[in-house]
């Protein structure tokens, strides 16, 4: 008799665990914000240069309303990945680059430092795939705008204007209404 309330205990548990597993993901989902700038051509060497990214629109309230959410639903944000591309001239490479730290702000928040490449090979092509930070960044990506902040030594001079898309995937986890 012990054994059968043992093995329901154990039965009951893993429902328990796997029924709030399937829960939660169902509260999670994707939301991929895309934007363009120009980096301007520089003669700086092996000094760190701050380039600022206009303002993203985040599109969250009808990202999160298609969710079935609102923002003050949404516990935690994450930065999943971030990926930098070199659109034109397309010619060039991010091989110029020899560290780069991005950072985000929106309004009433501090900066905050999400996402990272250190060490920036010189065959490295024309798409960058960051480090990203485990910071929660609801603050951030639930308002309508943010801007981002790229902090980069540059080790070759940069003789034109390149155009670099920027695709940022965000987990978000929330509650449903």
């Amino acid at each position: 008799m012990k054994y059968i309330y043992t093995l329901l205990v154990i039965f009951f548990l893993a429902v328990g665990i796997v029924g709030c597993d399937t829960l939660n993901r169902l509260t999670q989902f994707n939301m991929t914000i895309n934007s363009e700038w120009v980096f301007q051509s520089t003669l700086n060497l092996n000094l760190p240069i701050d380039l600022i990214v206009p303002d993203i629109e985040t599109n969250a309230s009808s990202t999160f309303e298609g969710e079935g959410t609102v923002a003050e639903l949404v516990e935690d944000i994450q930065l999943e990945g971030l990926v930098i591309q070199l659109n034109s001239p397309n010619t060039e490479d991010f091989s110029f680059l020899e560290s780069l730290e991005v950072f985000i702000q929106s309004e009433g928040q501090i900066e905050q430092r999400i996402a990272v490449a250190e060490v920036i090979s010189d065959n490295v092509g024309n798409t960058l795939e960051l480090d990203v930070e485990s910071v929660n960044l609801t603050a951030y990506v639930a308002s309508e705008t943010f801007s981002l902040r790229f902090n980069s030594v540059i080790d070759e001079i940069v003789t034109q204007d390149m155009t670099i898309a920027i695709a940022a995937t965000f987990m978000v986890d929330a509650k449903l209404l």
